[in-house]
């Protein structure tokens, strides 16, 4: 942002501009104390070298429920209707994990699937939370 002082044009670039951080396309000040998705064309293990990474798959055995003690979280985006999630952890060989949505939600009809937006949701409410699993869903899925 530019603005005119006496005929030359300052540009604005303040102290807490500085201390800005980004995440993707994300910013601000605080990302540090929240979840916030990481967008990039690489590969979960090429992001992510050193941490323990589980790939949510509705489809698969392990359930994660606690706290988000994991190092990073991968989530596919497609309704993975085929198996997608589960294959590319596999391929990945990363742990497959689902949400408890069976434990702590009734689920009285329709395909067990949650838009992206929900489960973004979700992750938040339960790493600010320390775990509270039940809430997050019971909260972020219609019923």
């Amino acid at each position: 942002m530019a603005r005119k002082v006496s005929g030359k044009a300052e540009y604005l670039h303040s102290i807490a501009y500085a201390r800005f951080r980004s995440v993707g396309f994300y910013g601000g000040l605080y990302t540090h104390q929240t979840v916030l998705p990481d967008f990039t064309h690489k590969g979960v293990k090429e992001t992510f070298p050193d941490k323990e990474v589980v790939y949510i798959s509705r489809h698969a055995r392990d359930v994660i429920d606690g706290p988000l003690n994991v190092g990073a979280i991968a989530l596919c985006v497609t309704m993975d209707t085929a198996r997608e999630a589960l294959g590319a952890a596999r391929r990945g060989r990363m742990r497959a994990v689902r949400l408890p949505i069976k434990k702590y939600v009734k689920w009285q009809q329709g395909p067990m699937y949650l838009p992206f937006p929900n489960i973004m949701r979700i992750f938040r409410h339960v790493h600010r939370s320390g775990g509270d699993w039940e809430t997050a869903l019971l909260n972020n899925i219609s019923k």
